[in-house]
């Protein structure tokens, strides 16, 4: 997350979701992932607690409010992040999203799939929410879900995402009831259109017929 899109049309919808995800969710903490050069200084109180109505979470659950994350410094604020209770639900807001290959935007805007599973450890019960751009391709957001299944350091994860245009959210759990449980939700709420367009995806490596 980057002070220049704080209250852009996109954290409006990351909100909304989250919103309306809120029965299903279990005390949802908020991993920024602040990319700022300085976060301490430009991060006020009142920023903060901006950022944190606009997610519809209370700004106590808004995590390392003054570390920047950098490709230099992603050990040590994963780390930080594993001490989290884990079985209660986490967001993570990367400036773009998931790092399924070496190309592409800096690694600082990323979170990879490595880190990813350090924020799902083993046994526990934690829906993990990840924010992703998708560039309004439709097999985008499909491709990212497959590398996530064949991802290694992911095995015994479930994952499905919410197709919004040029955003998603992509949803990943390694207890498959909690992520089928959300996805139903999700599918309940967003029935597939009528030119056959699936806002909701199946459910990866499984892939459910219905609901």
């Amino acid at each position: 997350m980057n002070i220049r899109h704080l209250g852009d049309a996109h954290d409006h919808w990351k909100g909304s979701l989250i919103e309306m995800l809120e029965p299903v969710l279990r005390e949802l903490h908020v991993l920024p992932m602040f990319t700022d050069d300085s976060p301490e200084a430009v991060w006020t109180d009142e920023r903060l607690n901006l950022y944190a109505r606009l997610l519809r979470v209370p700004a106590r659950r808004v995590l390392h409010r003054q570390l920047r994350f950098t490709h230099q410094t992603r050990a040590d604020y994963f780390q930080e992040a594993e001490k989290l209770d884990p079985h209660v639900d986490l967001f993570a807001d990367p400036d773009t999203g998931i790092a399924t290959s070496q190309k592409g935007t800096p690694k600082h805007k990323h979170v990879a799939l490595q880190e990813m599973a350090r924020l799902l450890p083993p046994s526990s019960s934690r829906l993990l929410l990840v924010y992703q751009h998708s560039y309004r391709a439709t097999d985008y957001i499909k491709d990212c879900l497959k590398k996530l299944s064949s991802a290694a350091a992911l095995r015994g994860c479930h994952f499905f995402a919410y197709w919004a245009g040029n955003v998603s959210m992509v949803f990943a759990s390694r207890d498959k009831s909690r992520v089928s449980e959300v996805r139903h939700y999700l599918y309940t709420a967003f029935p597939p259109l009528p030119n056959g367009h699936a806002r909701v995806t199946g459910l990866y490596p499984a892939r459910p017929s219905g609901p």
